[in-house]
């Protein structure tokens, strides 16, 4: 994560003499949505799930926007997962983080020195990881893996009150297409031993809400 984000930095200040306006974003999200598991076991769907999800992230985006009326952007997101909480008392959830790295790009229908409204696009790659331990008659280690596509469609804000000082505001769509990469029972692989898959589709609002930075200027 320090080398995505010292790669960001060096971005901004090695181009921030070239009349272009650069923001750094860093704030808070929670998004809420739904979630369609499918599970494949020797080549035949034999489970289908679906359940509710809650997650919070600590997004850090940089936007570069070389016209008034467009911007591209790179941004990183590291969070959790909320809702891995089982009423078992042998059930102890150690590890349910989640990352994303995004790219896209936002389109300025207003444009101001201190204030902007825009609609945006992001597509990445994501994912997340569960360690959960049950205990009992048999104790059992379990690590599962998702990985995949995450794309995200937003309208949002900027508002600069104290000069290159601001904050901004956003709201979207997010979604999430993951393939099981990684699931072990006490680090034996389960999905090799089952022949085992699974896709994990995700759908959801997304808001977000931190502070911005500007340089330079268009």
């Amino acid at each position: 994560m320090k080398s995505i984000l010292f790669s960001l930095f060096l971005i901004v200040v090695s181009n921030a003499s070239y009349g272009q306006l650069y923001n750094i974003r860093l704030g808070g999200n929670a998004s809420l949505g739904g979630t369609l598991t499918t599970l494949t076991v020797a080549n035949t769907q034999s489970d289908e799930d679906t359940s509710a999800v809650l997650a919070s992230f600590m997004p850090i985006n940089v936007d570069i926007t070389p016209w008034k009326f467009l911007s591209f952007n790179a941004g990183f997101k590291i969070g959790s997962w909320l809702n891995e909480d089982p009423n078992d008392d042998n059930i102890i959830i150690k590890q349910k983080t989640t990352s994303a790295i995004m790219f896209g790009f936002k389109l300025y229908p207003l444009m101001k020195d201190n204030f902007n409204l825009y609609f945006g696009y992001d597509l990445g790659i994501g994912g997340f990881k569960t360690v959960k331990e049950t205990s009992g008659v048999f104790f059992v280690s379990e690590v599962q893996k998702w990985k995949g596509i995450n794309q995200n469609i937003n309208f949002g804000m900027n508002w600069y009150f104290g000069g290159a000082f601001g904050m901004f505001f956003q709201t979207g769509y997010t979604g999430y297409n993951l393939n099981l990469k990684e699931f072990t029972w006490n680090n034996e692989d389960q999905m090799e031993a089952f022949d085992l898959s699974a896709n994990m589709i995700v759908k959801g609002a997304q808001l977000e809400l931190g502070f911005t930075y500007k340089i330079g200027g268009i």
